[in-house]
C-alpha cells in the first residue's frame, strides 16, 4: 500500500492533489502517511510481513541507530 501511495504522489498527481485523492479512497491522510513512511523506512519485506501497520509505524519513528542495532 505504501509503495503505491508513494508512486501515485510522485508520478500521477499535481502538487497539492494528494490529500484530496487519498480522501476519495476513504482513507485518512495520516494513515496514508504512515503506510508511506513504513515503505520508505523499512523496505525489506521480511522485516514487516508479520506486523500490523501501527507497530510498523512505531518502528519507523525510532532513531536509525535504535532500529538497526541488535536487541
Amino acid at each position: 500500500m505504501g509503495r503505491r501511495l508513494n508512486y501515485v504522489k510522485e508520478n500521477d498527481l499535481a502538487h497539492g492533489e494528494f490529500t484530496n485523492w487519498v480522501e476519495t479512497l476513504g482513507m485518512d491522510i495520516r494513515e496514508a502517511q504512515r503506510f508511506m513512511k513504513v515503505t520508505s523506512e523499512l523496505p525489506n519485506t521480511d522485516t514487516w510481513s508479520h506486523l500490523g501497520s501501527r507497530a510498523l509505524y512505531l518502528i519507523t519513528t525510532l532513531p536509525e541507530e535504535e532500529r538497526t542495532k541488535m536487541h
